[in-house]
């Protein structure tokens, strides 16, 4: 498998930096998967953004960390543009 690109459209004209998620699983939802030493606001901001950009809405951050994997899984209400973490 190979990552997931997308463009982002801002009125109508794409914006030339194209964005990669690891995984997307069909329309439903975005994995992104890291390998540090504990996930924090940047790994987090990096999936919601993408999540919000692409209005995808179901996100999961997954690290492979060196001690504990851990795993994040959260929704977006397109409606309001807030996430949530399930």
């Amino acid at each position: 498998m190979k990552e997931f690109t997308f463009c982002v459209h801002y009125h109508g004209k794409p914006i030339k930096h194209t964005h990669r998620v690891d995984f997307k699983v069909k329309e439903y939802a975005f994995l992104e998967c890291k390998a540090v030493e504990k996930l924090g606001n940047e790994e987090r901001q990096q999936l919601w953004s993408y999540m919000r950009l692409s209005k995808t809405r179901i996100g999961i951050l997954y690290n492979f960390a060196p001690i504990k994997d851990q795993c994040e899984k959260y929704y977006l209400d397109i409606d309001s543009q807030r996430i949530i973490a399930f």
